[in-house]
């Protein structure tokens, strides 16, 4: 939810999140529920897409977003084992995960490494 304090002055900030970390947080499991419909043209999510066990299904959710901002941490750290504590689901490369992105309608407008397999993207709908 920090992230709110980043944003522009009079932005409509929708937190959701598996669990209510403030009482305006929309409290949604994505593994049960589909996304709720909003009325907005960006999104951001980061630290997400990890814990998703069907990413193409929430990739296509997506399209009624026009810009996403968002996080994926890489396969690499598979191998240091750092996935399989967290209970992340799914363990995409990072050519994979590209692939999932356009394959679901998406041109990556810009993407950036974080940190070893942690990445950053800005996508939006293609045209």
């Amino acid at each position: 939810m920090s992230i709110s304090a980043f944003l522009p002055a009079h932005t409509l900030y929708i937190g959701c999140d598996h669990v209510a970390r403030d009482l305006d947080t929309i409290v949604i499991d994505l593994n049960e529920a589909g996304l709720p419909l909003f009325d907005v043209a960006d999104a951001v999510m980061l630290g997400v897409l990890e814990y998703i066990d069907d990413v193409p299904a929430l990739l296509a959710q997506l399209q009624q977003f026009e810009r996403i901002t968002l996080s994926y941490c890489t396969h690499a750290f598979w191998r240091s084992g750092t996935k399989r504590t967290r209970y992340w689901r799914n363990a995409y490369s990072a050519r994979q995960f590209k692939a999932l992105l356009r394959a679901a309608g998406f041109e990556i407008v810009r993407q950036r490494y974080l940190r070893v397999g942690e990445m950053l993207f800005q996508i939006k709908r293609a045209a």
